[in-house]
């Protein structure tokens, strides 16, 4: 039995994807798995599909046990300003009955400003979590949140998968999310004991300008493909192989990794296993017409998601509605919500 957890990474439209875990199929069958299991919490009917493209499953049993989180109440607020949402973070934790909680912030740079603010403002211990640290300092930081030393840690992302802590009473985004999956695989690290828990959500306008900058930044032109494909193919030695940072393939380095992911899915290349500062793997075929075609056109699809998913969080953040029933629609769960605790924001204000 070959099992894979957060299964969502295999897909190029999920949101923590890595080119390198295409071949995750390839080695189940390498060990001779008879059976493949592929788990997430988080994964739209189209993501699905992905994943089992992607693992090479044979007529999968698709098994869905519903997205509904009867304990989490959900709060969208919108915010004036930075300034304003802080004041308003502050407030949201200042009750004890709160804490444990996890903040997620934009950037670095917020992560330690909002840190030492609430350090301030709670009088708790508080400490910042992003991968501008030292990996000594994420990880005694990571620990003593987990043993219950640190009441609120304030983090990028990079605080994700592996945090399993059942006590967090509330999860904060600072920032709106890229997407609705993002977003709810954060918010549902709170009550994980079953205990009522909060997702509160703070925007500000600024929020929407900068998601609109980093989707049009990301876009793979033309002459980015080819220039990235000519990068990678050319620091391939005489057996194909190449080991390449994915800082010098593009200045974008998110970009730079859905290219290679683009490469992979057209034949050009095939992965191998690697850090996430790192494009590894091995050329397997000439980038040549067909392929760049093939490539382009995964490029483009991908566009065409990241404006799909821009959409859908910001209808979530906007709209009058239901915040669970737009949650459990999403992800293609027809039932009825039954929240054990006040709703959202919307149905109890």
């Amino acid at each position: 039995l070959f099992v894979v957890d957060e299964a969502h990474c295999v897909s190029q439209w999920g949101h923590d994807f890595r080119p390198d875990y295409f071949r995750l199929g390839d080695a189940a069958r390498w060990l001779g798995a008879k059976a493949i299991i592929a788990s997430t919490a988080t994964a739209t009917p189209e993501v699905a599909r992905d994943i089992a493209n992607r693992l090479g499953l044979r007529d999968p049993q698709m098994v869905s046990t519903g997205f509904d989180r009867p304990n989490l109440s959900f709060v969208v607020a919108p915010c004036r300003t930075t300034a304003d949402k802080h004041a308003r973070i502050a407030r949201a934790l200042a009750d004890p009955e709160a804490r444990p909680a996890i903040v997620y912030a934009g950037t670095r740079k917020r992560c330690d400003e909002l840190a030492a603010r609430l350090s301030k403002d709670l009088a708790v211990t508080v400490e910042s979590y992003h991968a501008g640290l030292a990996r000594d300092a994420r990880s005694g930081s990571q620990q003593r949140f987990m043993a219950g030393e640190t009441e609120v840690v304030v983090a990028t992302n990079a605080f994700g998968m592996g945090v399993d802590k059942a006590d967090v009473r509330t999860v904060v985004h600072e920032t709106v999310p890229p997407s609705l999956e993002a977003y709810y695989q954060e918010a549902g690290r709170a009550g994980r004991d079953g205990r009522p828990a909060k997702a509160l959500l703070f925007s500000e306008p600024r929020d929407k300008g900068l998601h609109v900058f980093f989707i049009e930044r990301a876009e793979v032109t033309d002459e980015t493909l080819d220039r990235v494909a000519g990068r990678l193919l050319g620091a391939a030695g005489e057996d194909g192989r190449f080991d390449f940072p994915i800082a010098g393939l593009d200045d974008e380095p998110e970009r730079a990794r859905a290219i290679v992911g683009h490469l992979v899915r057209a034949g050009v290349i095939r992965p191998a296993p690697s850090p996430p500062d790192r494009a590894t793997g091995r050329v397997v075929a000439p980038f040549d017409r067909a392929a760049r075609s093939l490539a382009r056109s995964s490029a483009q699809e991908g566009g065409r998601i990241r404006w799909r998913q821009y959409r859908s969080i910001w209808a979530f953040v906007e709209s009058g509605r239901c915040r669970r029933a737009q949650l459990l629609e999403h992800f293609g769960d027809r039932r009825e919500p039954a929240p054990e605790v006040p709703c959202c924001d919307v149905c109890a204000p």
